[in-house]
């Protein structure tokens, strides 16, 4: 009997220190994040998640400065809840487009400068707006970079979606913005990076697509190599 007492004292004994190793290990296991880290570190590659709306500003208007050969934008809503901007232009032909990048440097006058304006009929200016980014952006352009056009074979309506048939080499471009025309308004998403020249853009077309526009950017290595 003595024995038997003693052998169900050692078999517990065993038990709480082995849970108690466990519970120890398990208290180090955290759940992985599901959200899209910001560029700038090794194994973070995109800047905003997919499908990221930037916030179309409504109220824009537009001069020249011939002198400096540029732009200024006046922007009529309180800039302090942008992180920063993008542009786009509508033309009156058809003329190759880019996507430019501005920083919000306080004012609600943005200029942009080695820009033609000629034939220019309107201006799309889309912000991030800091209450939908996680953290601060760390993106590897400055301001007024502009991000290439992508070109286009076409797309279809399939459902709710749009289907993409690129003519770019998806492995040259780091990622893609796109510019969605729709009969209520415009969008700009952020795509991420296709695998292929192929792709989905998911529920869009819920709008209403009229027309579409894409741009990436490139590395300036890779941006060399695809011109050559």
């Amino acid at each position: 009997m003595k024995n038997t007492i003693l052998f169900f004292a050692i078999l517990v004994s065993i038990s709480f220190f082995a849970c108690s190793d466990y519970n120890s290990e398990s208290s180090l296991i955290t759940e992985p994040s599901l959200q899209r880290p910001i560029s700038g570190t090794p194994g973070q590659i995109y800047p905003y998640p997919f499908l990221f709306q930037f916030e179309k500003i409504k109220d824009v208007t537009y001069s020249r400065v011939e002198s400096q050969g540029a732009l200024e934008i006046y922007i009529k809503e309180d800039v302090s809840k942008f992180s920063h901007f993008y542009v786009t232009f509508d033309y009156a032909i058809d003329v190759p487009s880019s996507l430019f990048y501005l920083e919000n440097k306080g004012s609600e006058t943005l200029v942009l400068e080695d820009v033609n304006p000629n034939y220019i009929q309107n201006i799309n200016v889309y912000g991030a707006s800091v209450f939908d980014l996680s953290r601060e952006q760390v993106l590897p352009f400055s301001d007024g970079f502009a991000l290439n056009n992508l070109p286009i074979k076409g797309w279809k309506e399939e459902k709710a979606d749009i289907h993409v048939y690129s003519n770019f080499l998806p492995y040259y471009v780091k990622w893609v913005y796109g510019e969605i025309d729709t009969k209520m308004g415009k969008f700009l998403v952020f795509l991420g990076k296709p695998k292929g020249e192929e792709f989905i853009i998911p529920e869009y077309n819920k709008y209403g697509v009229i027309d579409l526009k894409l741009y990436g950017y490139l590395s300036p290595l890779e941006k060399n190599f695809v011109s050559e």
